[in-house]
């Protein structure tokens, strides 16, 4: 009984954080064009598939790979920042990264990409996280500059910390 009536008073705590925006992303909708060309690269991997390896199990499995593939493209993305940091929640998981992990940032036409690292680096497409945007650069951005430290700000805001 403890350890339900402590889970029950720690939960409160954590939802008490104010969303400050929160947006719901799904490309498929977006342009017909660009579902029509996804929709097609499934079925035709799994044609192509299944007509290669002359087997249906295999063109299954080769669409269900590519689907998967694209499940950020088909399926919606719930993005919500908050004071604390960024949450993500998708159809299959749902993660939060803390402000002070990211470092800098690039925009594209797209999104963001968060990333942990100070200057370019080639690791950063692996452990930034890309935040698509849905109409809401203008908002999305604002935020973004608020909370990522920017590089020349890294040593002031640790001897703030003492």
């Amino acid at each position: 009984m403890n350890k339900s009536e402590t889970k029950e008073e720690t939960e409160p705590q954590e939802e008490s954080l104010e969303v400050i925006l929160s947006w719901k992303s799904h490309p498929l909708k977006r342009s017909t064009v660009k579902a029509s060309i996804a929709v097609g690269a499934v079925l035709l991997s799994v044609i192509i598939g299944s007509w290669y390896m002359e087997s249906i199990v295999f063109g299954a499995l080769a669409g269900v790979v590519m689907f998967g593939s694209l499940a950020k493209f088909f399926l919606p993305t719930t993005y919500s920042f908050d004071a604390k940091g960024v949450t993500v929640k998708s159809t299959t998981q749902t993660f939060t990264r803390p402000w002070k992990m990211f470092r800098s940032f690039y925009k594209d036409k797209n999104g963001v990409l968060l990333s942990p690292f100070i200057g370019p680096s080639r690791l950063e497409n692996f452990r930034g996280l890309y935040i698509t945007f849905d109409g809401n650069r203008e908002s999305v951005m604002e935020i973004i500059k608020e909370y990522v430290i920017p590089p020349a700000n890294i040593g002031a805001d640790k001897e703030s910390d003492s």
